[in-house]
């Protein structure tokens, strides 16, 4: 007789002796999980993330802190950058911080887990980080710098934190245009390694266009690419414009973004196309430039690559959230939203700031205070997503989300600042669920049911923690063995020819229900099992 322990949320220990009982016990938990999700539909926040949704970040004894960037490593861990404010005498220094998977500080980064890092003149300032695959850490930002005003700075780190001196000088270099000041960078790592920084150049008065530079793997400019290793370009035809994303399309095509105003002062989304040298893609837009006025207060903040290797462009359109995609030639993707264009009225006034794309196409699109939406691949809000698409946080102070990630289980991880009583701001980031399972009736479980009963397949421990085992598979025909959850997202795909069973490492995927789904010869097949 097998005895099987089940664990349910309540903390309620079942054993299962027969088949057949294990078989109601399913029907009762698919149940129960439909009765907690109609008692807790509006907790879209992960609970399990710091043991409190969120983590704040007070840096400096209650002076101001502003988290710009984030990034989330392949084992989970999540570096965040900024800046934090030092009161006397009043200075700002680059704030680049480490969590753990479960939103505790990693004590081993850094200093008790932060690096406080200033360049010696004054006022430096966080904007954005990349991870290299070997683990190090890129971050970038604009530092004051006596000689030339503000300047862009790009410094690599160890993955314990400390600083990489095989990079630039002593870990950092600095990079200066002929004007002023070199504002707001922004990265993307090319797969050989080379980096791509942008952001706006001009003077104190005026901003005079658009600062792209291409560093070698050594910090050193790459003398290849445009003139000695920089670009300056103008976006429209007034002096009211930023760079603010980049991204790399396959075939080593540079895509820069930002907004402009034209002459008739109205804002509109700007696209810059380049080459693997640094030359005007002629066949992106006109002569390398893509221009799109919708409202005419359209301000672009952040670029992704579409699952199809297209562009997806996110920022505001008269204080809504906008999201537009361009093919790899800058037309606009008719086959999405409205003629490529998707207009989305979160409620009250939001800047999407940030967007991100799932393995299976969707995108996440995040700003304001702390909104998430979530819409499929052909624009449509994803009604399985929170509030039919939407997730409004009421968190109780005020706050400001300026960039997010995807965990692998598709978790976003967001980050801002946060502002709460007569506080300063602070560095906050916080996970939400990457959707919530629609309730199950009975019908529905139902089918389930049979579809775990197909003759020969099953799944073992189950409840299981760190290996499951798949029974049935076909002696007669390769497998393909994929492990997703409710919401379509896969965390495990193998393949087995020649075995009838197959042992999978479960041990790193978050609890909860999962379906197992076999294909072979044409034929599909699924299975329930539950991660502890």
């Amino acid at each position: 007789m097998l005895i099987l322990p089940v664990y349910t949320n309540s903390f309620l220990k079942v054993y299962l002796t027969t088949p057949a009982m294990k078989d109601k016990f399913i029907l009762i938990l698919l149940l129960t999980l439909s009765i907690s999700f109609v008692q807790a539909q509006q907790s879209y926040l992960d609970s399990s993330f710091s043991g409190n949704c969120s983590v704040s970040g007070d840096f400096n004894n209650g002076y101001g802190d502003v988290e710009s960037a984030l990034a989330i490593q392949k084992d989970g861990k999540i570096v965040a950058v900024g800046y934090t404010l030092y009161a006397a005498p009043a200075y700002y220094e680059v704030i680049v911080t480490r969590y753990n998977a479960n939103g505790t500080t990693d004590k081993k980064f850094g200093t008790q887990g932060k690096i406080s890092q200033g360049y010696g003149f004054g006022n430096d300032y966080g904007n954005d980080v990349k991870l290299q695959p070997d683990g190090k850490i890129l971050v970038a930002g604009y530092t004051f710098q006596p000689t030339s005003n503000y300047d862009f700075f790009v410094s690599r780190y160890n993955r314990n934190g400390t600083l990489d001196s095989s990079f630039g000088h002593n870990g950092s270099v600095f990079i200066d245009n002929t004007l002023n000041y070199e504002y707001y960078p922004v990265m993307a790592l090319q797969e050989d390694g080379k980096i791509i920084v942008t952001g706006s150049t001009g003077s104190a008065s005026r901003i005079a266009g658009t600062f792209i530079a291409r560093l070698n793997t050594n910090g050193t400019l790459d003398n290849s690419f445009g003139t000695n290793g920089t670009i300056v370009q103008k976006m429209g035809t007034s002096s009211n414009e930023r760079g603010t994303a980049v991204i790399l399309l396959p075939g080593t095509k540079i895509i820069v973004g930002g907004y402009c105003q034209d002459d008739a002062f109205n804002y509109q989304f700007c696209l810059l196309g380049y080459d693997s040298t640094g030359k005007p893609l002629m066949n992106f837009g006109i002569n390398g430039k893509v221009l799109l006025l919708v409202t005419g207060y359209d301000l672009l903040h952040a670029m992704a690559v579409s699952a199809d290797n297209k562009i997806l462009a996110a920022g505001e359109m008269g204080s809504n959230f906008g999201l537009v995609k361009f093919d790899d030639q800058g037309r606009l993707d008719n086959s999405f939203g409205d003629s490529g264009v998707v207009i989305t009225n979160v409620g009250g006034s939001h800047i999407a700031r940030a967007v991100a794309v799932q393995p299976n196409g969707k995108i996440t699109v995040g700003g304001g205070s702390f909104v998430l939406a979530r819409y499929k691949p052909k624009g449509v809000l994803d009604k399985s997503f929170g509030d039919n698409g939407l997730i409004k946080s009421n968190f109780n102070f005020n706050t400001s989300m300026l960039t997010m990630g995807l965990q692998k289980d598709g978790k976003p991880v967001t980050g801002g600042w946060k502002y709460e009583g007569a506080n300063p701001t602070d560095f906050f980031t916080a996970r939400f669920l990457p959707a919530l399972q629609a309730p199950i009736s009975v019908s529905k479980a139902a089918t389930i049911l049979q579809q775990k009963n197909i003759p020969s397949l099953s799944a073992f421990p189950n409840p299981a923690t760190h290996f499951v085992w798949v029974k049935g598979l076909s002696l007669k025909h390769a497998s393909q063995i994929t492990i997703s959850n409710y919401a379509g997202i896969i965390f495990r795909q193998q393949f087995a020819e020649n075995n009838t069973i197959l042992k999978i490492n479960i041990a790193d995927m978050p609890a909860g229900m999962y379906y197992i789904t076999v294909q072979d010869n044409a034929t599909t097949r699924k299975c329930l099992f539950l991660k502890n």
